[in-house]
């Protein structure tokens, strides 16, 4: 709910705003919380901790009703949108995008379990988590290039459509590459100084996950493009045939290979999912959303 209020900013052009609630306010309420239990108690429950992430998630949603009242537009529309059968129906196909990305962060771990040490599974673990926090950028840029793409598309823009793209793969790569870089380079000893000499064996996953992840980048918006253009139904497919490469991959992967199988499953499925979105929305949308300049025709 709180998520929809940020969609509802940014579709009003106050990107910035809209993720006030749920990216600043929620997690930085949350540190302070769990810091003040901690004064507290001494200690942190993992009970305690779901009861602060729950109080914190209502806030965000308190905080994110007041903010779009005060910025929603002061007349009422004079008529109804016609087309919002065609949006609840694409609510259907969003709906399982997200419920399948979150399915596939978690069932790589999931399933490596079944297959190995406990140890590598939260060395996995590990490199998936610091993996996540490495790709903020691209998180950043598709909350403010999202509305612009509906805009700019709805508009006919498609010149400005294809630079913004075009530049927007650039700066999210740029930005990856960047914050991963180091751990590329360096990951055991920075794996050490942050986790501790025990998560040391990480690095080799970790770089693994960080390359599809710069692949990614490299690649785009793509997703981004089809959902905003109204060929949601084909993330869903990509990221459904992902979705089944990725147990494939790793029950023929880790019950050889451990962990290094599971980041080699990873990333054959996020591959798959980034280069069959990348090609429908060349084929259907008819914009190419990689770093690479598109040359125009005079």
């Amino acid at each position: 709910l709180a998520k929809i209020r940020a969609g509802a900013l940014q579709g009003l052009n106050k990107v910035v705003l809209g993720q006030t609630a749920t990216i600043l306010l929620r997690p930085l309420l949350l540190g302070l919380l769990l810091l003040g239990f901690f004064a507290l108690t001494g200690r942190i429950t993992p009970q305690a901790a779901m009861a602060l992430n729950a109080v914190t998630a209502a806030c965000a949603l308190a905080a994110g009703f007041i903010l779009l009242k005060k910025n929603a537009p002061a007349e009422a529309p004079t008529q109804l949108a016609k087309e919002s059968r065609q949006w609840l129906r694409s609510t259907i196909p969003l709906s399982l995008t997200e419920g399948i990305r979150v399915v596939q962060a978690q069932l790589t771990i999931l399933l490596l379990g079944l297959f190995a040490a406990s140890a590598e599974v939260g060395w996995f673990r590990v490199a998936a988590s610091t993996t996540t926090a490495l790709v903020a950028p691209m998180v950043v840029i598709n909350l403010v290039v999202a509305p612009l793409i509906s805009r700019l598309h709805a508009e006919g823009d498609r010149a400005r459509l294809q630079t913004m793209l075009t530049h927007a793969a650039q700066a999210q790569f740029a930005g990856v590459l960047v914050l991963a870089l180091p751990l590329l380079v360096a990951g055991e000893p920075i794996l050490a100084f942050i986790f501790g000499d025990e998560y040391v064996p990480a690095a080799g996953p970790l770089r693994l996950l960080l390359t599809v992840q710069l692949f990614s980048a490299a690649l785009g918006l793509n997703t981004q493009l089809l959902n905003m253009t109204r060929h949601e139904r084909r993330v869903t497919r990509a990221m459904a045939i992902a979705l089944g490469l990725n147990v494939v991959a790793v029950v023929a992967l880790a019950p050889n290979w451990g962990m290094y199988g599971a980041a080699a499953a990873y990333v054959i499925s996020m591959a798959a999912w980034n280069l069959l979105s990348w090609r429908d929305a060349r084929r259907l949308v008819g914009i190419e959303t990689s770093l690479v300049p598109v040359r125009r025709s005079h």
